[in-house]
């Protein structure tokens, strides 16, 4: 009886311990995601810390979550060819574990890292397969914003009414979500596809849509941006 107590005592115990590193390894994961694009030396911190504990507990979503984490901090600090090495590896542990949400966001990464490496064409073909998959998903949100990614590369190959197809892809599915926060760069978008074809008039329309969506999101980067290229309409 005494031994059984003991073995059931030592289960219990591993049980719990094995769910508490899961808990803060998912938390680091997460505070990591959060802070890429705006502390990027302690996402990264944060994700190495994820990936070491990962590792320990065999926990392999993550590990996969860790190593993807790691890899956008990589291009963000301008490392794009070993982000994508770290991407591929995450890929195939998404795989592995069937997650078609997180495999359409490593896609939509590593076409950011082509992009950022001026491959276009390879980052339009990681964004395709990125769309395809978020199509299978409830994720409208990153769905509109991978069309608006794959846009501005359809325009660096002179590819405009593609481009425009993409943005209205993505204007069409913000408005269905009432996501505003994304309107302002997608009627933004459009209007460098009109500038670019010389519609002057329809470019300064959305151009002031944008500039109305950026007031009320108090975006002050894409307002800047905006008021530079009505500017450049009128001359």
């Amino acid at each position: 009886m005494n031994k059984l107590f003991l073995f059931f005592f030592i289960f219990i115990t591993q049980l719990v311990l094995s769910q508490t590193d899961t808990v803060k390894i998912n938390s680091l994961n997460k505070r990591s995601e959060n802070l890429s694009k705006v502390d990027v030396d302690s996402s990264s911190y944060l994700a190495q810390e994820a990936l070491t504990l990962a590792k320990e507990a065999n926990f392999k979503r993550g590990i996969a979550a860790a190593t993807k984490n790691i890899a956008i901090c990589n291009y963000v600090n301008g490392k794009s060819d070993i982000a994508i090495k770290q991407f591929i590896e995450a890929i195939k542990l998404f795989e592995d574990l069937k997650d078609v949400n997180e495999l359409a966001h490593c896609y939509s990464q590593m076409g950011i890292a082509y992009y950022l490496q001026y491959q276009y064409d390879n980052a339009l073909k990681y964004y395709d397969k990125s769309i395809e998959l978020y199509k299978k998903t409830t994720n409208k949100k990153d769905l509109a914003g991978v069309y608006i990614n794959q846009g501005v590369s359809y325009t660096y190959v002179k590819k405009m009414d593609l481009a425009e197809i993409n943005y209205n892809e993505a204007l069409k599915i913000y408005q269905e979500i009432n996501y505003e926060p994304g309107f302002g760069p997608a009627y933004n978008s459009l209007a460098k596809i009109y500038y670019a074809k010389k519609e002057y008039a329809k470019a300064i329309s959305y151009y002031k849509l944008a500039e109305q969506y950026s007031l009320k999101s108090n975006n002050k980067y894409h307002l800047i941006t905006n008021y530079n290229s009505l500017a450049m309409c009128y001359k």
